[in-house]
């Protein structure tokens, strides 16, 4: 994995994000992400409001339990 733990409010992502296997425990408000967002096996436990996602959302090994509005559960893998 990589040394990430915090990424800068409003960031966009205009392809996919992968941040597996990192450091990271919470993603910015706002936060934009064209392609796919993996967080699997991250300590993520929520997501942000008005986060947007124009892929697949890959939370497996992660604490998250609940969506953000936008946020659709055909979206998810877990």
């Amino acid at each position: 994995g990589t040394g990430i733990t915090a990424l800068p409010e409003g960031l966009q992502v205009g392809g996919s994000l992968d941040l597996s296997g990192t450091g990271i425990t919470a993603l910015p408000e706002g936060l934009q992400v064209g392609g796919s967002l993996d967080l699997s096996g991250t300590g993520i436990t929520a997501l942000p409001e008005g986060l947007q996602v124009g892929g697949y959302l890959y939370l497996s090994g992660t604490g998250i339990t609940a969506l953000p509005e936008g946020i659709k559960e055909s979206q998810v893998i877990r």
